[in-house]
């Protein structure tokens, strides 16, 4: 029965105690109806929900495909959505069922001013539903910002790992198909493909495995054979540990094991005595059907204008496409530890904003000790203002301005200086970096507020990188020695084209100072980035060393070096008066003599001082050395032009993982092609 405000009037002459006990059932019904209200609602918003993700991948895959990703966020979001759903109906349910129902009879006669349990009740759920908004925002943001991050920081590396894992999923099925597993040549590098440790025989699964396998069970196939519930499709690696999906991930968890992968596959498919694995290699395996397949693979291999791949640099391509796998996933780890301490702190805040505003209402006694609290809170703002700046700051510099990742190799400069350290990230929280310096080994840890003053270069994340010198050489130096040192470092770039870029050399006059010395600037640029600091230094060291036997075979002299010195010959230093001048005008003659003979372009380096002069030879005469004279500038102008003009610069570009190493191996396959 369901009392009724104007049953309230018909009713008057009743007693009290009946009209209240209508009154306390009228309550009771409206709190249990108002209650059943708020359990449909959870169970819905729970459902909405968990089946909205669902719902919008459906969707997605009919409309844009490429936005069928995001269906993770609502999934992420889905304890948001059943708590403002259900927060959202309860509250409106009960102001407009009971602390607004004007039929009630407990609402009858209520005064405007009363301030009653139901509405305590509203004024909760009023501040609850304020503040599940807030926090359904807070999870939003949250979500934004993890993908952000996310995209940003491990888009292109995915991108990178995924297309290198597919193709290292093919050559393997190749591979496997001209060899099977654990027979012939390849016996010991199966064992450590499949052995995720990287041991030869020192692991016991190795050992149970080769136990079962003499007991004609395999271990991977009983494995397999609950992979096949779950999913029919063959391209499917669920519970199925000996598929090629699984074999690489496994071997990618060890350098070893991604060393041992490398070498089956390349000198499986390598043609047998050739040096380095061709595109037309991969497609002789494949077939004439996949020729297409197979240049996507090669340049997904290596994408520059190298025509082969030698095992040195396959095996460095396969162990750094695992590093760098290996390395978003710790990154991934760290920054879940990141967002989940930014996710807490704002929660905290959320918290501690609507308890505030609870305690100010309900308990009489905040109110008369506000300014008291209000004095204390300023004082505690004052003492932790600095740690909330370090967090605040913190969270900037780690989720928006994001200047590196886990693995990266970045160069940390102090504001100022031109002199930096080259680390490598090992460790990130919101609160401090801990770095590996490359140079001494040692963990170098820099506090967060002071990493955001300091100058950051990443080479991880940059392309090719270019490497620069200077070279101060004498004022007197003529421009076809300039250009003779440009010619022999492009051939030696060419030469080493797996190491350096072709056709990128510069070379450029930038300075002559006091017109007492020629600076020239050198720069070239290397095949990959500098993320790899032993790959570098050993290409920095072979371009100086060819570099020092340009400047010796030229020669170049130092500043002032091509006059000799006081005491030598050509400047000799006298203390008696000499008689006759034809010593020292001889003496000078032959310095200058011996120094052109020095030189690479030496006219009379076939003439013989020993053996007299040649009666077949006509006699130098005034003439002669005025044509010689015009030939020596039209030969130094025509250098000045070569150098002085803007030269073409190809675009070519590329990756490549290792220096240019003797060939410590060939192929193993025979193939019916002839020989180049």
């Amino acid at each position: 029965m369901i009392a009724l405000s104007s049953d309230a009037e018909a009713a008057a002459e009743d007693p009290a105690e009946s009209t209240q006990e209508k009154q306390y059932r009228n309550l009771v019904f409206y709190i249990c109806l108002w209650l059943e209200v708020t359990w449909i609602s959870a169970v819905f918003s729970d459902l909405l929900g968990l089946s909205l993700p669902y719902l919008f991948r459906f969707v997605a895959r009919y409309t844009n495909s490429a936005q069928q990703r995001y269906w993770r966020v609502l999934k992420f979001l889905r304890r948001p959505i059943a708590f403002l759903g259900t927060t959202l109906v309860t509250f409106i349910f009960f102001a407009a069922c009971i602390s607004e129902n004007e039929l009630l009879a407990v609402n009858a006669n209520k005064s405007p001013d009363d301030f009653g349990w139901d509405d305590a009740i509203a004024y909760v759920l009023q501040i609850a539903t304020l503040w599940v908004v807030f926090y359904a925002l807070e999870k939003v943001m949250i979500s934004y910002v993890t993908v952000h991050y996310h995209y940003r920081g491990n888009n292109s590396k995915l991108a990178r790992t995924k297309h290198l894992h597919n193709a290292l999923i093919t050559l393997y099925d190749a591979s496997t198909y001209l060899h099977p597993p654990h027979r012939g040549m390849f016996e010991e590098e199966d064992t450590l493909i499949r052995n995720a440790k990287g041991d030869a025989y020192g692991s016991g699964r190795v050992r149970v495995t080769s136990y079962l396998a003499r007991l004609g069970i395999d271990g991977y196939k009983m494995t397999s054979l609950f992979g096949n519930f779950i999913s029919d499709d063959p391209q499917a690696h669920w519970l199925r540990p000996a598929s090629t999906y699984s074999t690489i991930e496994r071997a990618w968890a060890n350098p070893v094991s991604a060393e041992a992968l490398a070498r089956r596959i390349w000198l499986s498919l390598a043609a047998e005595g050739r040096p380095g694995l061709t595109a037309d290699d991969i497609g002789e395996v494949l077939g004439p059907y996949r020729k297409d397949e197979a240049v996507a693979i090669f340049k997904t291999l290596k994408d520059d204008s190298s025509s082969d791949i030698r095992i040195e640099e396959f095996i460095g391509i396969v162990t750094d496409g695992g590093k760098t796998r290996h390395d978003i996933y710790r990154n991934m780890d760290s920054m879940d530890h990141c967002l989940n301490t930014f996710d807490w702190f704002c929660l905290l805040i959320l918290a501690a904003v609507m308890i505030f505003f609870i305690l100010v209402s309900f308990v009489p006694v905040i109110k008369t000790i506000q300014t008291v609290l209000a004095s204390v809170a300023i004082g505690l703002s004052v003492a932790m203002g600095r740690t909330f700046t370090r967090v605040i700051l913190g969270i900037f510099f780690v989720f928006f301005d994001h200047p590196f990742d886990i693995g990266d190799v970045v160069n940390v400069y102090n504001p100022g200086s031109t002199v930096g350290t080259m680390c490598a990230v090992k460790r990130q929280s919101l609160l401090y970096t801990v770095f590996r310096r490359l140079d001494n080994g040692c963990d170098l840890q820099i506090a967060t507020d002071r990493l955001s003053q300091k100058r950051i270069e990443n080479f991880t994340r940059c392309g090719l990188n270019r490497q620069g010198l200077s070279i101060f050489v004498d004022f007197r130096t003529g421009f076809k020695d300039v250009v003779r040192l440009r010619t022999i470092l492009e051939d030696f770039l060419a030469q080493n084209s797996r190491d350096y870029v072709p056709d990128s050399l510069g070379l450029n006059v930038v300075s002559l100072h006091e017109l007492n010395k020629m600076e020239l600037r050198l720069a070239f640029t290397h095949r990959n980035n500098w993320s790899d600091e032993n790959l570098r230094s050993q290409r920095s060291n072979k371009f100086h060393c060819a570099l020092v036997a340009a400047c010796r075979a030229i020669p170049l002299y130092k500043p002032g070096g091509m006059l000799p010195a006081a005491g030598e010959n050509g400047n000799p230093t006298y203390t008696v008066n000499l008689a006759a001048t034809t010593e020292l005008t001889e003496n000078i003659k032959k310095e200058k003599d011996r120094r052109q003979g020095l030189r690479w372009d030496n006219l009379l380096q076939d003439v013989r001082p020993d053996l007299g002069p040649d009666p077949g030879r006509p006699e130098t005469n005034g003439s002669g050395e005025i044509n010689t004279t015009k030939q020596a500038g039209l030969t130094e102008e025509e250098a000045y032009l070569k150098l002085a003009r803007l030269a073409a610069l190809s675009r070519r570009a590329g990756m490549s993982t290792s220096v240019d190493v003797p060939v410590l191996a060939t192929g193993l396959r025979q193939t019916m092609r002839s020989s180049m």
